[in-house]
């Protein structure tokens, strides 16, 4: 695993996430490394060094990168080294790669829920027969 830089980020919603105030940035990727869950980290208002550390374990919500300084936040979103591998170098293709884990994380969640809707569907036409009541012998 590698971790893709998405520099002037707008940092993700803060939904399932995880703050230690007491962990430089190099601590903070290790830390990420080592959770398989973690899949995004940042030290939040620093730049070169500071003592935060900020993880997130579910979506990545609202990520937004700037074209501007006015956040100068950047933000670590984990990959596999074969998909960072492919697209280093070119400004294009790192806007490409952020799209692409923002869009497959948000289908998942999409696919997620149309699954429990249809699932629940299901269970409501014919879930009468379990739900209290009285039984006709």
């Amino acid at each position: 695993m590698a971790f893709f830089e998405v520099p002037n980020a707008k940092l993700p919603d803060l939904i399932d996430f995880w703050l230690d105030k007491n962990m430089n940035l190099q601590e903070c990727r290790r830390q990420c490394l080592e959770n398989c869950s973690c899949i995004a980290y940042t030290n939040p208002g620093f730049r070169n060094g500071g003592s935060v550390c900020l993880m997130w374990f579910g979506d990545l919500i609202d990520v937004v990168e700037f074209r501007d300084n006015e956040y100068q936040q950047i933000l670590y979103i984990r990959l596999p080294k074969s998909e960072l591998d492919s697209f280093k170098g070119s400004a294009v293709k790192k806007r490409k790669v952020v799209l692409a884990a923002i869009l497959s994380f948000t289908g998942l969640i999409v696919l997620e829920g149309a699954f429990l809707a249809v699932k629940k569907a299901k269970h409501r036409k014919g879930g009468s027969k379990f739900e209290g009541g009285t039984t006709r012998i």
